[in-house]
């Protein structure tokens, strides 16, 4: 599989406004435009989740290349598969669990 990296991590909080200021200001950050208000850091994306129920969660997210997204067939014969694939602007995605109940998302953007 084609790992390019780390592409974001997901900030589940029951305040999402006041989490991305703090990482706003703490590392100086540039706001991104898309959902969940995202942050730059370097090369990774912060993202901020409004948390339901109260449990917060969280999210990794890697970036993989066009060979590395078709393997995604593995997802779904060791059963991990959560959500998609999916497809949007930015390019294809899926979703699973690891085995701590952390969620991942593994993405290819065109």
């Amino acid at each position: 599989m084609g790992a390019w990296g780390i592409s974001h991590l997901g900030l589940w909080t029951p305040d999402p406004a006041s989490l991305r200021r703090f990482y706003a200001e703490l590392l100086a950050a540039d706001p991104v435009h898309g959902e969940h208000e995202p942050l730059r850091v370097g090369a990774t994306v912060l993202a901020f989740h409004q948390a339901h129920d109260g449990a917060p969660d969280q999210e990794v997210g890697f970036d993989l290349d066009g060979a590395g997204f078709e393997a995604v067939g593995r997802i779904r014969r060791l059963g991990l598969l959560e959500r998609g694939p999916l497809e949007n602007p930015q390019g294809r995605g899926v979703s699973l669990r690891d085995p701590d109940g952390r969620r991942i998302e593994i993405e290819y953007r065109d």
